[in-house]
C-alpha cells in the first residue's frame, strides 16, 4: 500500500519520473505476489504516468485493464482516493484527444488483457518511456 500511495503521490506533485520508478518497483512485487490487491490502482496509476507524456492509446489500454480489474474486485472506480480527480481528468483528456472508437477499441483491449499481462504491459512501457518522462 506503501509505494501504491507513493506513486500516486509522486504524480499529484508533478514528479513523473519517480512515480514511474515506484511504480516499476510495486508491479514487480505484486508479480511476485501473484496478488490482484493494489494492483487495479498501480495500474491506473501507470495510465495517469503515460497519459501526462502524450502516450493516450496506452494509456487507454491500461486504464480497460484497471477497470476490469476494479470491477471483477468489486471496487468502486476511484472512490475517495486523492488521485480520483486526477483519473478523472485524465481520462477526460483521452476521450478528448482519442475519437469514440478508437477509444472503446483501447478500452476493451486492456480489459481483455489477464492480469498479469496487463502488468507486463506497464512495466515494459514504463521502463521503454523512461528517459522520455520528464525530471520535476
Amino acid at each position: 500500500m506503501a509505494l501504491t500511495r507513493a506513486a500516486e503521490t509522486a504524480v499529484l506533485a508533478g514528479e513523473q519520473r519517480r512515480a514511474a520508478d515506484i511504480l516499476q518497483e510495486l508491479l514487480g512485487i505484486l508479480t511476485d505476489l501473484g496478488t490482484q490487491r493494489w494492483t487495479a490502482d498501480a495500474l491506473e496509476t501507470a495510465a495517469l504516468v503515460l497519459e501526462t507524456e502524450d502516450n493516450a492509446e496506452q494509456a487507454s489500454v491500461i486504464f480497460g485493464a484497471s477497470n476490469r480489474l476494479r470491477e471483477s474486485a468489486g471496487e468502486a472506480r476511484g472512490g475517495v482516493r486523492v488521485i480520483a480527480q486526477e483519473v478523472r481528468n485524465a481520462r477526460n483528456r483521452l476521450a478528448s484527444a482519442l475519437a469514440a472508437e478508437r477509444l472503446a477499441q483501447h478500452d476493451a483491449r486492456g480489459r481483455a488483457l489477464p492480469r498479469e499481462a496487463a502488468i507486463t504491459l506497464a512495466l515494459a512501457e514504463l521502463t521503454a518511456r523512461g528517459h522520455d518522462i520528464g525530471h520535476f
